[in-house]
């Protein structure tokens, strides 16, 4: 199958020249082995590619990558890492080789693949060792391998790793919710824990679903998944709202600032929700997929190939950018392979039906019923909703055309009711062939056309493709009153630089009327959305309110953060309640802030002070919306203390529990009350212990005389009034509450691997007034 595709084959061919070849240069001379997703990709690459140089160089790549899984051609490995190492890279390389076998034929590399599984298999299982590893990738390998070869030991292996999880046979002590193993998979309900992890789960089970037919796995691939879609997925398509694990959390925790949402996640996501279509021939999970293609998994590529997301926010103050290296590294890979394999996920078939299932153009020969057939698809999408498809067998034959019609083309932003559109108008769709309008049925969410198909048959499909204003679910708190804008598959941001260089002061009137318009000049040409809006300013006296008329430049989510590191934010205010304006001069706006923490910057707040590289970071330039001192007196009230989208004061003393902030006044004066709200993201930053407050007395500070306690309260200001005092400084006097860590588990600074027992403290403050 070949691509020509003018939105794709660019992303596709940088993906071939600069992508890929940057981070096979960094890992051949950085690191001591290759890294066998990154291998994968490039046989995806070879496959499409005449390319004598890089044949030359995967073959030596996979020399090495063999050596290491199997050290002097014989398996000698223990299978002892079984956290992240051992099973983890096995499933990888295999893999791998099943990629590259079929690119080039390597028995090779097919063999040592088997030989790797079938050690595996001769280890693990029923009467054998019954352990399983923590990351679930060894599955999705060993599925593929037993749909290679048709050798059922490594279907029964891949069973058996997913049975036994959530079972502690022979006193196995279980990986719990963070690696999916806190009850049997078959009687699980709910997306939880590591969402790489999970999706590495999901899509496997899935997968087996399929194979055998068995209802226990079909119901509960059926149940995870709506839980996933209905309740824990981002407009985008992305999912792990918690850097702490990198998990998935209750059910419409949504926030946008502090969210994780791993670029793994979203390509885990691609591979769960296609193998979900596999099960069911059901056009919502190819939704899904293409939603995160269009969106989730471009966003973790810069547009030059050059640098990368591992965290994806979808609202950001700015100074928020890719980063061409980092501790990790799993992503870049990752969006590497699949962009290199995307050919595989636009059409599927069996003998007497065939899917087309995104629309990217491309042409493909293919046998249906007996004979060869030649389609072609002609499409500008995802800019215009015109689809054209050329259909010609060899030989006069009779097959069922099964053509998505995109839910976004249906009323649905995406399936369930997470998301839905502000207006219910209905878009027309259109399908034709040979120039006549032609009836069908939908089943599934597939227009089905069958019939006697002749050489040069066409058929069109037309949707209109309005920009729709999108509303989120009611408990989705953070988007309360706030809208998102789609336009076909892709969702829409804004940044700063396109919008007078602010963001959160636009406001989306209801009767607001947006445009689409392909800008050539802009990011390379992108499809741009624009209407008139409101901003709202200060008036001179800093306190009153101008409204003012705004045209918002809107651009697709996947081409943020290519230029400055700007504030840019996917919901834009539809009550003017949400607009965030200027603060209000007051006591604390005027004040010069000072702590315990230094100028509680990433440094200030590290253990150490010593900040390790980018490169060298598990988490690399992690957002969590702790901006400083300027965050104390925004006078943004937040939707309650774990609220993900508002910004707060980090404070993490470098020794000991205490820590204290300090307003120093511009001038003297008479003060008697303060208020505090209190940040708790429910992963590190947690709710203090005590505090109380001093004032300054010359140069003394000396405690005020509460009339009220001082109360410790999650969700709401905390409020003291004290006896009245003249002075130029307030002190707030913190003892910070303590998270203890084992040595071995993941936890902070940098959500890795703990080397030794730690207690962790921090807290944080949303807002601090003082009357």
């Amino acid at each position: 199958m070949d691509i020509s595709d003018d939105f794709w084959s660019p992303r596709i061919e940088n993906n071939y020249k600069v992508s890929f070849p940057y981070m096979l240069e960094r890992y051949e001379h950085n690191s001591g082995r290759p890294n066998p997703k990154l291998i994968e990709a490039g046989a995806y690459i070879l496959h499409k590619n005449s390319d004598p140089e890089l044949l030359s160089r995967l073959d030596a790549n996979f020399d090495k990558l063999i050596e290491y899984c199997i050290p002097d051609g014989q398996q000698v490995r223990e299978w002892q890492r079984m956290l992240n190492g051992d099973l983890y890279g096995a499933g990888h390389f295999i893999e791998a080789s099943i990629a590259y076998y079929n690119a080039t034929g390597s028995e090779k590399v097919l063999n040592a693949a088997r030989q790797v599984a079938d050690d595996i298999h001769a280890n693990f299982g029923h009467e054998k060792r019954q352990e399983i590893s923590q990351h679930e990738e060894i599955k999705i390998a060993l599925l593929r391998l037993y749909e290679l070869t048709g050798d059922t030991k490594y279907m029964d292996i891949a069973s058996f790793f997913i049975d036994e999880r959530g079972h502690s046979h022979d006193g196995r002590e279980l990986y719990g919710k963070y690696a999916q193993d806190h009850k049997p998979v078959i009687d699980q309900a709910e997306a939880v824990g590591h969402t790489v992890r999970a999706t590495y789960l999901y899509t496997p089970l899935a997968h087996l679903a399929t194979l055998t037919g068995d209802a226990d796995y079909i119901n509960a691939a059926d149940r995870i998944w709506e839980d996933a879609v209905y309740r824990k997925t981002y407009i985008v398509g992305h999912v792990g709202a918690y850097r702490d694990h990198e998990s998935f959390r209750e059910a419409y925790e949504l926030h946008n600032l502090n969210c994780w949402n791993e670029t793994c996640a979203a390509i885990g996501n691609v591979l769960w929700n296609y193998r979900m279509f596999e099960l069911h021939r059901d056009a919502r999970y190819i939704d899904m997929m293409e939603k995160l293609l269009y969106n989730a998994v471009l966003s973790g590529v810069s547009l030059n190939g050059e640098k990368f997301f591992y965290q994806n926010p979808l609202k950001t103050y700015g100074g928020f950018e890719r980063h061409p290296w980092y501790g990790p590294n799993c992503c870049p890979p990752n969006v590497s392979r699949l962009i290199a394999s995307l050919g595989k996920y636009i059409y599927a078939k069996n003998n007497k039906d065939f899917y087309v299932n995104l629309f990217i153009e491309s042409d493909i020969e293919t046998v249906l019923n007996g004979q060869q057939v030649y389609i072609s698809q002609e499409t500008e999408y995802p800019w215009e909703g015109k689809v054209k498809l050329n259909i010609s067998p060899e030989e006069e034959t009779t097959f069922t055309l099964h053509v998505r019609i995109p839910g976004w083309a249906d009323n649905k932003p995406m399936p369930g009711d997470l998301y839905a559109y502000l207006d219910d108008r209905e878009t027309p769709i259109l399908i034709k062939l040979n120039g006549e309008p032609l009836p069908y049925n939908q089943e599934k969410g597939f227009a089905v056309i069958e019939k006697k198909w002749h050489k040069d048959d066409i058929v069109e499909l037309e949707m209109a493709m309005p920009v729709r204003k999108v509303l989120s679910h009611e408990m989705v708190a953070d988007n309360a009153g706030m809208i998102a804008l789609q336009r076909g598959p892709v969702v829409y941001c804004a940044e700063a630089l396109d919008n007078n260089n602010n963001v959160f002061n636009l406001y989306i009137p209801e009767d607001a009327e947006f445009t689409a318009l392909f800008n050539e000049e802009l990011l390379g040409g992108i499809g741009t959305v624009t209407g008139n809006v409101k901003v709202l300013s200060r008036g001179e006296d800093n306190v009153s309110i101008r409204e003012n008329e705004h045209k918002l430049v809107a651009i697709p989510y996947f081409s943020w953060a290519n230029r400055e590191p700007v504030a840019m934010c996917v919901w834009l205010a539809s009550d003017r309640s949400r607009v965030i304006l200027p603060p209000v001069p007051s006591i604390a706006s005027k004040s010069t802030v000072s702590s315990s923490c230094g100028d509680c910057t990433i440094e200030d707040n590290y253990p150490g002070g010593d900040v390790p590289l980018v490169a060298e970071r598990f988490y690399p330039n992690s957002q969590a919306g702790d901006i400083g001192f300027k965050a104390l007196f925004d006078q943004v009230e937040p939707l309650n203390s774990f609220d993900g989208s508002s910004t707060y004061l980090r404070l993490r003393p470098q020794s000991g529990n205490k820590a204290w902030v300090q307003y120093d006044f511009d001038r003297e004066y008479e003060i008697s009350e303060a208020s505090v709200y209190w940040k708790d993201d429910k992963q590190y930053c947690s709710m203090p212990q005590s505090w109380y407050l001093e004032y300054k007395s010359g140069d003394t500070w000396l405690p005020v005389i509460n009339n009220t306690d001082y109360t410790v309260e999650k969700d709401r200001f905390n409020t003291v009034s004290f006896e009245p005092v003249a002075s130029t400084g307030l002190r707030i006097n913190i003892t910070l509450n303590g998270i203890d860590f084992l040595k071995g588990e993941l936890g902070p600074p940098d959500g890795n691997y703990l080397p030794e027992n730690t207690t962790w403290y921090e807290c944080g403050i949303i807002e601090w007034a003082v009357k």
